[in-house]
Order: structure tokens, then C-alpha cells, then sequence
């Protein structure tokens, strides 16, 4: 089964963005006390970091069903397939009811 659709992973963002701020961090730090090479180097890994685009490795199914007897299915679920982090949830609404209409 295909995903609906990829999205960004909040979880992988947050872990890149800690490693980006952490090395960022350093780099400030170890100006001036390394090798010019180093530093150079350092600052690579930097923008490197920082210049692809998050990749969208979280897939998200969503489905909506109706019956015909006047109740309407939803189900969400997604999954990373780098980290892992998954979620679901199913939910049932009646939106017409013959009983109570007197029907």
C-alpha cells in the first residue's frame, strides 16, 4: 500500500535542528583555537547541514468512508521510515440518525 502522501517528520526536523544548532555552537566556539583548516572544515559540515531540504520520509494514509446509513469513517495513520515515529487514530460520526427522525 502507497502513502497518500510524504511529509517532513517532526521528529527527524527536531534531531536535525539539534544537530544543526549543536554544530553551529561549536563552531562559534572553536574560532580562533583551530587550525584554519579545521575551522574551514567545520563550517562545511555547517552548511551542509543546513542545505538540503528536511526529506519527506513520513508517509500519511487518510481514508473517509460513508456507509450509507448515515455514518461517516475516518482513519489517519502515518509512519517514518527513517525514525520510526508512528501515529493513528479512527474516528466514527453519525451524522443522521432514522430513529430519531422518526423514520
Amino acid at each position: 500500500m502507497s502513502a497518500d502522501r510524504l511529509v517532513a517528520c517532526p521528529r527527524c526536523m527536531a534531531a536535525r535542528q539539534a544537530e544543526i544548532d549543536a554544530q553551529e555552537q561549536w563552531v562559534r566556539e572553536v574560532y580562533g583555537r583551530l587550525p584554519v583548516d579545521e575551522y574551514l572544515a567545520a563550517v562545511r559540515r555547517l552548511h551542509r547541514l543546513k542545505g538540503p531540504k528536511q526529506a519527506e520520509t513520513l508517509a500519511v494514509y487518510a481514508s473517509f468512508t460513508h456507509e450509507g446509513i448515515g455514518i461517516v469513517y475516518a482513519e489517519w495513520s502515518a509512519h517514518c521510515t527513517r525514525c520510526g515515529l508512528a501515529g493513528k487514530f479512527e474516528y466514527e460520526h453519525r451524522f443522521y440518525d432514522a430513529e430519531r427522525d422518526g423514520l
